[in-house]
């Protein structure tokens, strides 16, 4: 990943303008940015980064992100309809919150997407498992950094559309069936990714005979 080769601006840079694209993914490129950027935080912090350091890897994503990040801006700002989500929380619509039947209707819906995503008889994602299971297991001492980083920018994510569902000033139901399936496909790339390169790296005594 280009994203990795924190000792060269320019790769970091190209980074940084893909990350940007995904601005233009609706609103949820936002939160893909935006969970890919606290991952990338995340873990320069757990590698015990000084702020200066931190700082010179990540101006160079940053300086990426912004052409991008300023037209969609700019887009939005004299093009774009007002977000109704953000409409609806500024008229106290934070109801959702205190509501424990969404929260299971959410996770069934979720947990369904996991086992159907792909229109096959046995779900990607549960074959993507399956793939980890039968070559065997790596040592968490060994695992690359950007896998952590990539793990936990997918796990927020799905936080941050699980928590844009619970706000939703649409019928959850509705909702739920004509965007749950978009947000899945935006995500199992990534997590296909993440496999193939966690098996390549498997040492060959680990693998299952």
């Amino acid at each position: 990943m280009v994203v990795e080769e924190a000792g060269k601006p320019q790769r970091l840079e190209l980074a940084g303008l893909l990350l940007g694209s995904m601005l233009w993914m609706k609103d949820e490129g936002w939160i893909l940015l935006a969970a890919v950027m606290i991952s990338w935080l995340l873990l320069l912090l757990c590698q015990r980064e000084g702020i200066g350091d931190i700082w010179n890897k990540t101006k160079w994503l940053i300086a990426g992100i912004l052409p991008m990040m300023l037209v969609t801006l700019l887009f939005k700002w004299q093009l774009a309809p007002a977000n109704n989500m953000i409409t609806h929380l500024g008229k106290g619509g934070l109801d959702g919150l205190v509501d424990f039947s969404r929260y299971i209707t959410i996770g069934k819906a979720m947990i369904g997407q996991f086992f159907s995503f792909g229109n096959v008889r046995i779900g990607l994602l549960p074959l993507v498992l399956f793939l980890l299971f039968i070559v065997g297991s790596h040592p968490l001492e060994e695992a690359r950094p950007e896998w952590y980083r990539q793990g936990i920018a997918m796990l927020l994510a799905i936080g941050a559309y699980f928590g844009t569902y619970l706000l939703t000033p649409y019928d959850l139901s509705w909702h739920l069936d004509h965007s749950l399936s978009r947000l899945f496909a935006q995500l199992v790339p990534s997590v296909i990714l993440l496999a193939l390169a966690v098996v390549a790296e498997f040492p060959e005594e680990t693998v299952r005979k």
